[in-house]
């Protein structure tokens, strides 16, 4: 099995067959079409998403029945764009080839060299990246350097990125998450890992977990001479649009954040719970300081 190529195709020769990857950028990144940097990212994911489901359904190494040649129609393509999309495909096959014939009905036969990447990426190799390994770069001048190593590890339950801490520098607020795993692994240098109300060295090679469940708080702090991190977030969902929790200890804030969430609450209005399961059954109205006054309420019997 092949899978080609093509770029800007001619509307007038391509089948219902064809994997329309040019129509999927125009959809979700209509202002940076056949593009992919580390500012675009939601728009990757889509892409990578809507790609993922349109391969699965021809493509698959422990499939028995499968297209011999897939093809799939792209726009004009960046470096990085290409980049991007190559990676994509080398997930599901090892021999994919690049035209810039317009016709799809010529396309039975693989043209020029095979263009399947690895999907591996080097974290400690200082020599040049690729180019869509370069595009990923934060673009964030006040932030720590960091890099996605999204969209390069596929339609993945892991979202990971690298990012270099200088001495006393964070990446991120002391918080946890109720949603999503997070592991960070020191490839190089040292620091602080705070973790709840303790502090603790860490050097190169240690990795501090953060599993769901316990709501433990973290922060990386680097040291002297700097640290490198490769930060690890598992979702439950490879499209990442998981509803979570995130809590924010030193901030005193809880953020609600996924589908239908953008809200932020003060610790200071979290109460137990045991006067709300206790009077299940009655119909009341909780007001913001904690306290309570009846209601009338379809079903219930109104609170004394």
């Amino acid at each position: 099995m092949t899978i080609t190529i093509i770029i800007e195709p001619d509307e007038n020769t391509i089948s219902k067959d064809v994997i329309r990857a040019d129509l999927a950028w125009r959809l979700f990144l209509p202002d940076n079409v056949g593009d992919i940097n580390s500012t675009l990212m939601d728009g990757a994911m889509l892409i990578t998403q809507w790609l993922w489901g349109e391969l699965s359904r021809k493509s698959g190494f422990l499939r028995v029945e499968k297209i011999k040649n897939i093809i799939v129609a792209a726009p004009k393509l960046t470096p990085s764009g290409k980049g991007f999309l190559l990676r994509i495909l080398s997930y599901w096959d090892t021999d994919i080839y690049l035209s810039e014939d317009t016709k799809t009905n010529d396309l039975l036969k693989p043209h020029g060299k095979n263009l399947w990447v690895a999907p591996l990426s080097n974290l400690l190799d200082k020599r040049k990246k690729d180019d869509i390994e370069n595009s990923l770069k934060d673009m964030d001048i006040d932030a720590p350097v960091s890099y996605y190593l999204f969209p390069l590890s596929g339609y993945a339950h892991a979202s990971m990125r690298t990012y270099i801490l200088e001495e006393g520098q964070t990446y991120s607020r002391f918080h946890s998450h109720t949603a999503r795993e997070e592991h960070y692994i020191v490839l190089s240098g040292k620091g602080k890992a705070r973790i709840a109300d303790k502090y603790r060295d860490v050097i190169e090679g240690d990795i501090i977990f953060k599993p769901t469940g316990p709501d433990i708080s973290t922060q990386l702090i680097g040291g002297k001479g700097g640290m490198k991190i490769l930060d690890i977030e598992i979702w439950n969902s490879p499209s990442r649009n998981d509803k979570d929790v995130i809590s924010y200890p030193d901030h005193k804030e809880l953020y609600f954040t996924g589908p239908g969430w953008f809200d932020t609450i003060s610790f200071d209005s979290l109460m137990d719970a045991s006067d709300s399961i206790d009077n299940y059954g009655r119909a009341y109205i909780r007001k913001s300081d904690g306290s309570w006054e009846p209601a009338n309420f379809p079903g219930f019997s109104k609170r004394k």
